[in-house]
């Protein structure tokens, strides 16, 4: 039975851990109403930076360790607003990557700079080829004011880009794309971080969300938002924790040789109650995982190096720019 290549494994991981992140306000009985605010025209520039370290082989002597920095630069325009919904359009501007891996040593790549050296040659690099292919991206939501999505677009072109230059080989026969209606149902779950509802300080609302990882299956997030206190300054502070895990494609349970031991989340949103979008937004995330020791080190087969642990700790932040 051949076995998935680990690095598209984690790598894979990677790209979706950061998904996580995406009037006046109203007092109702005491409470606060956060909601979502699109007006025509409005154009805004976020930036994305995750900080990624994978411990492989964790407590043991040969353990390696692979550290990842990302900045993902996207501009979003509401294209038009009418009484009913409103047609947003992201557009993925700029991708920054410094990356140590413990064989191949450091490769650092700005597309902004992707003519000149060394930012030319480190654009083939493994593990920056699938983030340098997300730059001119486009995906666009149909949002309704009470945060239903009745169209999305994009979702698939940009998965395929991505992993076009994957090494898939071990998972045949597996959908290479999204689907639209998964992507769809992608962002209208991210976007329970903000309630339907008013609600009063210190009360707290569940939020699920399923992110497809492709040919891997889906990582299923699970948390509980709690308001902090009443808003000052015409911002509300939203708290996060909750829990992770993956649901693997059919038949992969035995032949990806990997098990989630324990993953948690816990973050802050500042959300803009006037301008109705998020201002700012920090999460953090720990996985530990049990892998079989010949994904990580195929060379060792006839040996039999049993099982060993994976630590990966991720810090994420979402900032408006303007």
């Amino acid at each position: 039975m051949r076995t998935v290549p680990p690095t598209a494994v984690f790598l894979v991981l990677s790209i979706f851990l950061t998904s996580l992140l995406a009037g006046d306000a109203l007092a109702q009985r005491g409470g606060v109403d956060m909601r979502w605010r699109w007006p025509e025209g409005r154009e805004t520039r976020f930036e994305m930076v995750e900080e990624m370290t994978q411990e492989m082989g964790a407590g043991t002597r040969d353990a390696k360790t692979r550290r990842w920095n990302r900045r993902i630069e996207f501009t979003e325009k509401v294209v038009r607003s009418d009484e009913e919904e409103s047609f947003v359009e992201r557009t993925i501007t700029r991708v920054v990557i410094d990356a140590d891996d413990p064989e191949e040593g450091r490769v650092q790549y700005d597309s902004d700079q992707r003519t000149r050296s060394p930012h030319r040659e480190a654009e083939s690099h493994r593990l920056v080829r699938p983030f340098a292919r997300m730059v001119g991206q486009k995906v666009s939501f149909a949002i309704t004011h009470d945060g239903t999505i009745t169209d999305a677009r994009g979702g698939d072109d940009l998965f395929n880009a991505m992993f076009a230059e994957l090494d898939i080989s071990g998972m045949p026969g597996l959908s290479a794309g999204a689907g639209g209606g998964d992507y769809r149902s992608q962002i209208e779950q991210s976007f329970r971080v903000i309630p339907r509802q008013s609600v009063t300080p210190g009360s707290s609302w569940d939020a699920r969300v399923e992110h497809s990882i492709g040919p891997i299956g889906r990582i299923v997030e699970e948390t509980r938002h709690t308001l902090r206190g009443r808003p000052a300054g015409g911002r509300a502070r939203i708290n996060s924790e909750g829990r992770m895990s993956i649901r693997l494609a059919g038949g992969l349970d035995g032949a990806m040789g990997i098990r989630i031991n324990d993953a948690t989340h816990s973050g802050e949103t500042v959300f803009d109650l006037e301008a109705g979008q998020i201002v700012e937004q920090k999460s953090n995330i720990d996985w530990s995982f049990t892998v079989d020791g010949v994904l990580l080190d195929p060379s060792r087969a006839l040996e039999d190096p049993g099982e060993q642990r994976v630590n990966i700790r991720q810090s994420a932040s979402l900032r408006r720019m303007r």
